[in-house]
């Protein structure tokens, strides 16, 4: 379940699927969260507010350069977030973050994460 909502059964819930993991590039995993957005440039600025984890909300902004995808860096609660890089056969890989280090800064006030692509 995904904010009430079966993701594999429903309308809603494929809808609210498809704009987490595929516009706004967020996929939760077990060990780290993925951050992959894909967007066009004009959506520079945009910002969504969502539940990470059953931890309350956190903030993304998303400051997107020409080509609106690969993650080039990420900033949360004011300072640098370190990243791996995951593979994409096609462009920049997504932005692997440790999710034990995403908890702790979360844990630390941090409320929200700036994603700057390339």
């Amino acid at each position: 379940l995904d904010g009430g909502w079966r993701i594999y059964s429903s309308g809603p819930g494929i809808a609210l699927a498809l704009i987490n993991e595929c516009l706004l590039g967020m996929r939760l995993g077990h060990a780290t969260i993925e951050l992959d957005p894909v967007m066009p440039a004009a959506l520079s600025g945009l910002r969504a507010r969502m539940p990470i984890n059953g931890h309350g909300d956190i903030e993304f902004e998303y400051r997107l350069g020409r080509r609106g995808c690969g993650v080039v860096a990420l900033e949360m609660g004011g300072s640098p977030l370190s990243f791996t890089r995951g593979k994409n056969p096609y462009r920049d890989g997504p932005a692997l973050v440790s999710l034990a280090e995403f908890n702790a800064r979360r844990a630390a006030g941090a409320r929200s994460l700036v994603i700057q692509t390339g």
